[in-house]
């Protein structure tokens, strides 16, 4: 498998980043601080704490209210919860957070380059394990906004 090149995201595709290139890629990760408020789970502050919320056991409800960076600070210390219906939880969380954000919304209408998800430490990318399915979510739900779903 080859490494995205991190010279071509805006170009060939999005890098779904903190520290992307695109606004777009800065945006959609789930460590930006855009809310979400998912149908059954509620109000949190950014996806990472909804992630964080949902890999605990739904137990830390500090979670909702932590930036980013502070939710996966202090949820990677918390013990995990298996979840069955975790990424399926996830993905309407995503979807929820792009419809309450029109910018979200409207470059999830426009944008059609491929979603990846990397980081780059000292000129070294490192492609997260659950990168494939965070992006799979992204592109789900692109197509599903597309066809107006």
């Amino acid at each position: 498998m080859s490494l995205p090149d991190p010279k071509l995201d805006g170009v060939e595709h999005i890098n779904t980043w903190t520290k992307a290139v695109t606004r777009f890629g800065r945006l959609v990760t789930n460590l930006s601080d855009i809310p979400t408020n998912h149908p059954t789970y509620g109000r949190f502050r950014t996806m990472e704490g909804l992630w964080y919320y949902l890999r605990t056991g739904m137990q830390h409800e500090d979670l909702r209210a932590m930036n980013g960076f502070e939710a996966k600070a202090y949820g990677s210390k918390l013990e995990v919860v298996w979840n069955k219906t975790f990424y399926e939880d996830i993905k309407i969380g995503i979807r929820a957070k792009i419809d309450m954000n029109e910018e979200l919304s409207q470059s999830m209408r426009e944008e059609i380059l491929p979603f990846e998800h990397y980081y780059v430490y000292n000129g070294k990318v490192v492609v997260p394990k659950s990168s494939k399915v965070f992006c799979g979510m992204l592109e789900e739900i692109r197509n599903d906004i597309a066809i107006g779903r």
